[in-house]
Parts: C-alpha cells; sequence; structure tokens
C-alpha cells in the first residue's frame, strides 16, 4: 500500500477539502478518485460554564453527594463525547475518574467522610469530531454540615466621620450609622 503526504496545505478554518486520488497501472492506465468533503474545524469545543450544583453555581452545601450541570457546544464539526471527574483540586480525579456523560448534568454519592471540610471541584473535559480537546473546571463547592465557630468571631468598630476629620477606632463621629469589622 502507497500512501503520499503533502505538507505544503494551508488548512482554513470552516472550509471543506476534497481529495482527488490519481493512480497509475504498469500499463499507464490512469483512474482518478474524489474524496466526499471534508470538513476543516480548527477550533476545540467551546464549555461555557461548569456549575456546582443542580442548577445555578453553589458555592457550599451539607449533603453527601457531588452535582453538577454544565453546558459546552461545538457548531463547526460537533460534540464527538464528554467526561466528567471530581477532586479536590481542579482537573484532578481524586474522588471520580474521567467518565463519559451524554446528558449536560450529573451527580453522585459519596461516603460523607470523603468530602467533609473539603472544596471539591467539577472538571468537564470535550472532544469534537476534529479530535480538539478543551476542559473547564467548576470553582468548588465546599462540603460541611458543622456549624461555624463562634469563639473565634471578633467584632471590631470601624470609624466614620460625619466632618472632615477623621474619627479615633473604636469611636463613632456619626450616631446613625456603624461600620463592623
Amino acid at each position: 500500500m502507497n500512501f503520499g503526504i503533502n505538507s505544503n496545505v494551508t488548512l482554513v478554518h470552516n472550509t471543506n477539502i476534497y481529495i482527488t486520488t490519481v493512480a497509475m497501472n504498469a500499463a499507464g492506465l490512469t483512474g482518478v478518485s474524489f474524496s466526499d468533503p471534508v470538513y476543516v474545524d480548527l477550533t476545540p469545543p467551546e464549555i461555557n460554564f461548569v456549575y456546582d450544583g443542580r442548577g445555578e453555581d453553589e458555592d457550599a452545601w451539607t449533603l453527601n453527594e457531588v452535582a453538577a450541570n454544565w453546558a459546552f457546544e461545538d457548531v463547526e464539526s460537533g460534540i464527538k463525547h464528554c467526561e466528567w471527574a471530581i477532586g479536590y483540586t481542579p482537573e484532578s480525579t481524586d474522588l471520580l475518574p474521567y467518565t463519559d456523560v451524554t446528558t449536560n448534568s450529573a451527580y453522585i454519592d459519596f461516603p460523607y467522610s470523603v468530602l467533609e471540610n473539603h472544596t471539591i471541584y467539577t472538571t468537564l473535559h470535550c472532544e469534537n469530531n476534529a479530535g480538539l480537546l478543551s476542559s473547564k473546571s467548576s470553582d468548588g463547592v465546599k462540603i460541611s454540615n458543622r456549624p461555624p465557630l463562634s469563639n473565634s468571631a471578633v467584632v471590631e468598630i470601624m470609624p466614620i466621620s460625619s466632618t472632615e476629620f477623621s474619627a479615633e477606632t473604636g469611636f463613632l463621629g456619626v450616631s446613625d450609622n456603624a461600620r463592623l469589622k
């Protein structure tokens, strides 16, 4: 089997190319063959967002599940497949290795002990029909069912003055407003 390579071709995004093959046998007879159009897609899929939760992006919850939803598209060649992973850092697979998904959302339950007091990230990888890849991670969700500790809270009065002179720390120059730190 013989093959040929032409590396002097410049592909143009969003165009069709056709491949023409000319074969000649030992008797000098030739045959010509034309390919169907091959669409040129030079851009990876677009992942619009990856949200923690089942709707709008959530930053914290108390459940022992990881839920995420996302939007992606590739208007040129279409999406071949997408897969999701879950980990303790963006792009990591500490909790769930990359697994194929066919919908715009997914969820999975874990033992609470592996989620508690961690920020969990969901990552989506998508490949288009041109073989180009995109990846995007969520901004993470903090999972905890513990109330905040109140013994470490500090309240400090910040100065506010109704005149051109600065108020001293701990004193208010106005009586109808307060700033707390």
